[in-house]
This record gives C-alpha cells, sequence and structure tokens, in this order.
C-alpha cells in the first residue's frame, strides 16, 4: 500500500472542466493501493453520493469535500455604480467530523441562497468562512486560491496577512498545498507559488502536503480534458494550451517523475514527506454521510395516525352519501382499514397529510388540478382523503393497491424515543411478550396513558419482528428521551409522560421504496403553490428537485465543431443524419456511411475532431430542475442536503433522474411530485366558457365567428351591438 492519498480531485460533476467519473477516481486508487480519496468539485457537492458508495464498495475510505469559492466582500462596484465581477479565490475544504459536514451544508447554502453570494459562482465571503470553521479541514488550493491572486496582483503583504488569519480561524486544521505541473500565469507559476507556500508553511509550522488537482486518471486524456474546457468557454484559447497536461491522478513515483522533468528539483525526502502528510490529513477526516431514517417532512400539530384514519373514514361516509361508517359497502370499509394500517406500519401517515393539505388548499384557491394518474388511483385512502378522485373507483376497476404501495419493498417504522440519533440493539435476548406481560399491569395502573401505550407496543412489535431488542435499545439510551412517550416512562428513564406532545416515526429502512403520487394541477397555479409551501413552511424549508443534463451525441458534435469554429450548417447537416434513438457513436457512423454520402464527406472532413464525441459523451453538461418535483422539510434543507442555484431557485445537488433516485434511496428524503399542465388551464377556460354568452364578430378578413364575450373588447362591442 502507497503511502500517500490525492486530497484534491475532480469529476464530471465539476462540469466540463474535469472529465473523469467519480467511480474512474477511485479505481485509480485503488490502483496505486491509495487507503482513502477525497472528492473536492468546484463549488459543489453534486458527486458525493456517487463517489461514497462506490469508494465504500472498494473498501477505500472517501473523504467528502469541495473546492470552494471565495471573496473577500461579496458585492464591489465601480466609480459609476456597476457592479463588478471580483475574481474568485479557490479554497479546498474536507468535512472532519459530522459538524463538519454540517458547517459545509451551510455554506454551500449560503453561497447559493441569493443574487449577492451567486454571482456567476456559489461564493462565500471570508466572514461565512470563518463564522463555520469548525470541524473543517483547508487546503490552500491551487494557482487560483485567494493567496496566489493577491500574489499575482502584487500584493504580497496582504497575501501573507490572509494566510496568517487563515491560520488563527483553522487552528491544526490548515496545510499549504504544493502541485506539480505546467501551470502558468503571466504574473505566477507553480514552483514561484509552490516556493512561497512553503516558506510561509515552515515559518508558521503548517503541514505541507503534495496534491494532484486531479481533472483525468490517466495521463493521456490531458486532451479529453482540454477539449471540454474549450467547449465550456465557447473555443480555442491560450489559456487551454498549457494548463491541461499533468493534472491527471498521480502516486509517489509520479511526482518523483514530474519534479525531474519540470525542473522542479525537489528532494526525494522532501516528495515523500509531503506525501506522508497527505495521509495524516486523510486520518483526521472521518465523515461518512449517513441518510435520514426520520421523516423529512414537516411535523404535524395533531396525532397523525388518528388524523389519518379519521379522514379517511370521514371521506368514505361523505362518497356513499351516508351517515356512518356501518352503512358503507362492507368490501370498501375493509379495503380501507387494511390500506389505512399499511400506511401506519410504514410511517407514511405524513406523506399523505401534508400532500392532502396542498391538495385541499389548490382546491380552495380554485386551481384546476388533475383527478388522479398512474398506481396511486389505486389506493382507496388517497381517494377517501380527496388527493385522488373517487370517480377513479379502485374496487370497481379492479385497481390492486399493491400496485401503488408495495408492503414488501417499503421499510417497516417503529417511534423514535431517544431525541438524536441513536442505535437500534438486535438481538434475542428479550421477546415482544416479555414486554407485553411487563405492561399489562402497568394499563390498570396508568389508565389515562392506555391509548399512547396500545399504541406503543403495536410499533414495539413491528420491532422485535424485524429483529430489534426493543427492551435493551430503550434502556440504552442516554439522555435526550423524549417524554411523549409511556415505556421510557414505566422504564424509569422519565419523570413525566407529556401526551400533548407529537411522537416521532424512524424508519427501519431507507427513503420511500417507490411511494410516489404524481398531482397535475394547472400550470399558471403551479408557482402559487410553491409560494404557499414557503409562506407555510418557511423559505429555508422548501426547495426544488434538481437534475442533470448529459452530453448527448448530437450536443457533443455540435459543441465540438463549434469550439473549432466549423460553420454551423456542416454541424446541422451532419446530425440531420444520425438515426434517432441511437446512441452508440460507431453504429450512426455506419449508419452514415451507407445510407448519407454527403454526410458521410462531412464526417471524414472533421473526424480529427469527431473522434472526441464518444469521450465526451454522458458528461455533466449542465443542472437543472425537475419539472414537477417539490421537497418540503421540516428542517432548513441544508440540514438534510446539498443544493445548487438554478435560474435564480434553490434546487437539491442531489437529484432525481430517471434511474438515479439519490434523493430517496441515498439521502432518505421523500419528494413531492407536483406537474403544472397547461392542459388543465385550458379544460378550465372551456368549463367557464360554456354557459357563457356568446356573440357574432366578423374578423378582420371578413369572416363571421361566435365567440364567447369575454373574448371580446366590450367597449367596442356596445358600439357595433
Amino acid at each position: 500500500m502507497e503511502n500517500y492519498v490525492n486530497l484534491h480531485n475532480h469529476s464530471i460533476y465539476s462540469a466540463l472542466d474535469a472529465v473523469c467519473t467519480p467511480e474512474q477516481l477511485i479505481d485509480k486508487a485503488v490502483e496505486y493501493g491509495h487507503k482513502a480519496i477525497a472528492i473536492t468539485e468546484h463549488g459543489n457537492f453534486n458527486s458525493v453520493p456517487r463517489f461514497q458508495k462506490y469508494a465504500l464498495e472498494k473498501g477505500i475510505k472517501p473523504i467528502l469535500g469541495m473546492e470552494g469559492y471565495i471573496v473577500e466582500t461579496l458585492q464591489k462596484f465601480d466609480d459609476k455604480g456597476k457592479r463588478i465581477r471580483e475574481k474568485n479565490n479557490h479554497v479546498v475544504l474536507h468535512a472532519m467530523n459530522e459538524t463538519g459536514w454540517k458547517n459545509l451544508m451551510k455554506l454551500n447554502y449560503l453561497s447559493n441562497s441569493d443574487e449577492e453570494h451567486f454571482y456567476y459562482k456559489p461564493r462565500n465571503s471570508f466572514k461565512e468562512l470563518f463564522e463555520h470553521n469548525e470541524g473543517i479541514m483547508l487546503g490552500t488550493a491551487c494557482l487560483a486560491s485567494v493567496f496566489a491572486n493577491y500574489l499575482k496582483r502584487g500584493e504580497t503583504e496582504k497575501a501573507e496577512k490572509i494566510f496568517q488569519e487563515f491560520i488563527i480561524h483553522f487552528p491544526d486544521r490548515m496545510y499549504a498545498e504544493i502541485q506539480i505541473n505546467e501551470v502558468s500565469y503571466e504574473d505566477l507559476n507553480q514552483k514561484k507559488y509552490n516556493e512561497w507556500l512553503i516558506f510561509q508553511a515552515t515559518k508558521n509550522g503548517i503541514p505541507i502536503v503534495l496534491s494532484g488537482d486531479t481533472h483525468y486518471v490517466n495521463k493521456d486524456d490531458w486532451s479529453i480534458q482540454q477539449m471540454a474546457f474549450q467547449i465550456s468557454r465557447d473555443g480555442l484559447g491560450e489559456e487551454t494550451q498549457h494548463v491541461c497536461k499533468s493534472i491527471y491522478y498521480k502516486g509517489i513515483d509520479d511526482y518523483l517523475e514530474l519534479n525531474k522533468k519540470l525542473g522542479f528539483n525537489y528532494s526525494e525526502e522532501q516528495i515523500r514527506e509531503w506525501c506522508n502528510n497527505a495521509t495524516i490529513i486523510a486520518d483526521k477526516c472521518n465523515y461518512i454521510y449517513k441518510p435520514t431514517t426520520v421523516s423529512s417532512l414537516p411535523r404535524m400539530a395533531f396525532d397523525e395516525e388518528e388524523e389519518i384514519r379519521k379522514l379517511g373514514i370521514e371521506g368514505l361516509i361523505k362518497h356513499f352519501g351516508v351517515s356512518s361508517l356501518e352503512e358503507c359497502p362492507r368490501e370498501y370499509v375493509d379495503r380501507l382499514k387494511m390500506e389505512t394500517s399499511i400506511i401506519i406500519k410504514k410511517g407514511m401517515m405524513r406523506y399523505f397529510l401534508c400532500l392532502k393539505d396542498i391538495l385541499d388548499w389548490c382546491d380552495a384557491q380554485k386551481i384546476p388540478r388533475g383527478k388522479g394518474r398512474g398506481s396511486a388511483s389505486g389506493s382507496l385512502l388517497a381517494g377517501c382523503l380527496g388527493i385522488t378522485n373517487l370517480c377513479i373507483d379502485p374496487i370497481k376497476l379492479n385497481l390492486y393497491f399493491d400496485r401503488f404501495i408495495s408492503e414488501e419493498r417499503l421499510p417497516d417504522a417503529i417511534y423514535r424515543y431517544n431525541i438524536d440519533e441513536a442505535e437500534l440493539i438486535k438481538n434475542n435476548e428479550t421477546t415482544f411478550e416479555e414486554l407485553k406481560e411487563f405492561c399489562k399491569p402497568k394499563l390498570i395502573e396508568f389508565p389515562q396513558y392506555k391509548d399512547r401505550l396500545i399504541r406503543e407496543l403495536y410499533r414495539a412489535r413491528i420491532a422485535y419482528a424485524n429483529g430489534i431488542n426493543m427492551i435493551d435499545t430503550i434502556k440504552s439510551y442516554k439522555g435526550n428521551i423524549s417524554d411523549a412517550y409511556v415505556l421510557p416512562y414505566l422504564f424509569g428513564l422519565t419523570d413525566k409522560v407529556d401526551l400533548t406532545k407529537p411522537v416521532e416515526i424512524q424508519s427501519l429502512g431507507i427513503g420511500s421504496s417507490g411511494l410516489d403520487i404524481d398531482s397535475d394541477v394547472s400550470g399558471a397555479g403551479k408557482d402559487r403553490i410553491f409560494q404557499y409551501l414557503q409562506e407555510k413552511y418557511g423559505k429555508e424549508c422548501v426547495c426544488y428537485i434538481g437534475t442533470y443534463t448529459e452530453e448527448g451525441i448530437k450536443p457533443a458534435v455540435k459543441d465540438i465543431l463549434r469550439t473549432y469554429e466549423v460553420p454551423f450548417k456542416d454541424s446541422n447537416n451532419l446530425c440531420a443524419a444520425f438515426p434517432e434513438d441511437e446512441t452508440d457513436w460507431e453504429k450512426i457512423i455506419e449508419h452514415i456511411r451507407t445510407t448519407s454520402p454527403a454526410q458521410y464527406e462531412l464526417y471524414n472532413r472533421y473526424k480529427a475532431y469527431l473522434d472526441f464525441v464518444p469521450k465526451l459523451q454522458h458528461f455533466i453538461r449542465s443542472q437543472g430542475c425537475h419539472a414537477g418535483g417539490n421537497i418540503i422539510f421540516n428542517k432548513p434543507v441544508y440540514e438534510y442536503v446539498p443544493v445548487v442555484r438554478n435560474k435564480g431557485e434553490i434546487a437539491t445537488a442531489w437529484v432525481e433522474n430517471g434511474a438515479e433516485t439519490v434523493l430517496d434511496e441515498f439521502a432518505g428524503v421523500i419528494k413531492y411530485d407536483i406537474l403544472g399542465l397547461n392542459t388543465l388551464d385550458i379544460i378550465d377556460k372551456c368549463i367557464d366558457n360554456i354557459e357563457e354568452e356568446l356573440v357574432e364578430i366578423e374578423d378582420d378578413d371578413g369572416y363571421i365567428k361566435i365567440v364567447p364575450i369575454s373574448y371580446v373588447n366590450k367597449e367596442l362591442l356596445d358600439e357595433n351591438s
């Protein structure tokens, strides 16, 4: 095993800058025998789920972080009051522990929160970084760092002063990052910057670390990175000709070779020491992201189990126009009880109740919505709650509830007694029957707690069925136990029971395992719904869901040819001959060769450029927002997931893209799909016009038309009536 850890690496999630996947980075680290590897995307945490999952599968420690953008002041203006685009300064940040991760999430949210912070890039001020420094390891980054940028401007004293200030705010948590590459600016090159960093680090007693600033994994991949870099800047430029050739993934021998080749001339002892320092830094960074098993949805001010039962029964009674449940058809009553019991067992009451509130508000605001779509139409409970419409009768139409919710796939839920995260003890040293026998006399002794205790026993039975010893689990909790429950009180762990406090549900799995209700609403009303959610739950607790756009075949062709200033008509003509839905580049070229001689000639003319197409395919091109995805949290979004800013709105950095259900399966966060359909606006307008007075008008071409009176200028109508 090589005594080195690369602390500065980028992947395709540093869009059109780095050209390797998280998996390729990790495979390379494993090949070198490195015991850990860091991910540090430019200004985002988008790759974390993919990176962490694959690293753990490969038995290598993931170090989570980013290369952030920082500025001394967020806004600068010239003499005329016009805003100046200040140079963004890079800084490498690693999460050492949970506190560090939470601080990184807060910095990430702030950097995307408004136009003051997000100015071309997501940025934090020095002040914000210093205020949220706890638990973060800081590296000095590359030639675009804050210190390097001051040196480029000839502000040596300012660079030294800021260096000292950073050391004060990151005591024992800052390292000087040395790189060996050809990167050079007019006023500063890497070798000179290294000299300055080595002097400052030695003077101030902070470790020196060797870093690769990886943007691709193999030495020969530099041309791919150069192409991506050019595409991102819309063309060729001198800067792209020399910055990219040595920022591949490196081990110690690679550094020794480059050290001689590029004339840095450090001793082998120095290089090995700096590599060893990287390992020491890596040993201090031990945070692994853990998904939430507690509902991220807003807490209700009432008993959620009782509420969903009550509303379901009321909805069924109303549907049949009777006065009691006993008068409803037995088949419907049994189906409703079955569905409700499963939803309660799985702890999904809050999901249904929040969605019901949203759709009830739509009805009150006269925002048109659909009657129900997809597998949710198979739920009688959803119909009784008014989430779907019972004109789609799941019993009459033989729609199956388990097409909507698979009881086997959806994890069970138990009560969360401890306020903090706590371990669930799995053994068979006690049984549910023992707990039940313990509680029997207590039901007589404390009749006021009977209903709550029965429900706790129901959840305890579920826990034991999942191999969890609830007696030992509850007794193991040390402090921070909620007094909303009876069992901790009976075990002497709390001194009272407060039945007015809401209980909290803890899932025994991650996410919703496919639970998804698609709600269609008016296209014109969708934004109003989002505003309503922000007003009700708080702006920081509501956001859109992010999506990624990958580089496809046709966009890649057009991007590459545009970069080399090939006429647009040529790239357009070439792409016009591509077969629909084909993504295999070789098959596309073979199709053109056999069917389109003129386009095949174009291909041969630009072949040297077009050979890059399959290498760029599936790279992250840009990020957007899900058409209908919204998330409502019970705490600010940064308590759960990182974010990005897209067209002025906050969206999750972790996405829902087809099979890539990161929010659900990795973070344990549940979304709502509320899709705006203009069709519903048209239907609503048609319904309004059915009973409206009709009038005859003559259009500009002399044709007589019959139109609703609201379509006509009333003053004009009065003059010509």
